[in-house]
């Protein structure tokens, strides 16, 4: 199972499984988002492939120097 966070302005507004959250968002960031995204047509959905995870990331942070932290 993939699971996501969206981020607003550094802040988790929304986390769960990536379908769920793509499909059935609750926040109003989250359904902006998904909205904004390029609607594929007809029978263009690709099907998702059963294996192992090609990238798994953990513990990233984004730091802009010069910038203080909230």
């Amino acid at each position: 199972m993939n699971n996501v966070t969206v981020m607003c302005e550094g802040k988790a507004v929304e986390q769960g499984n990536s379908t769920q959250v793509l499909h059935a968002p609750q926040h109003d960031y989250t359904k902006r988002l998904v909205d904004a995204l390029p609607k594929r047509s007809a029978g263009g959905s690709r099907k998702a492939v059963d294996g192992p995870s090609l990238v798994e990331i953990s513990n990233v942070v984004i730091d802009y120097p010069g910038r203080p932290r909230r």
